[in-house]
């Protein structure tokens, strides 16, 4: 099982809006997306900056393959529909991790 999780920092100020819109993006699109097994969200409680608020968006895949057809042909929308709405407002990092 992998995770590919994205931490997404917004400013105070598109934190309300970001919670909003990434729950209408996984429900229209990302949730039925047949190479993800699952989606995850979470708010970090631990502040990284005092600026801004942080958040989790967690998918997992069964294998590498999965997640590479996710990657090479989902991901960069996913990541453009938040630059749409958000640009110049949050900071984001992609991390890949595998179940033991």
């Amino acid at each position: 099982m992998l995770l590919s999780n994205f931490t997404f920092n917004l400013s105070i100020s598109h934190s309300e809006l970001f919670q909003i819109w990434l729950k209408q993006e996984i429900e229209q699109s990302i949730n039925k997306n047949p190479l993800v097994v699952e989606i995850k969200t979470f708010r970090l409680l631990t502040e990284v900056h005092g600026d801004g608020h942080t958040f989790s968006v967690q998918f997992f895949f069964h294998n590498y393959e999965d997640f590479l057809a996710f990657e090479l042909n989902f991901r960069d929308l996913f990541l453009a529909n938040a630059d749409r709405r958000f640009a110049g407002n949050y900071a984001f990092f992609h991390t890949l991790l595998q179940t033991l």
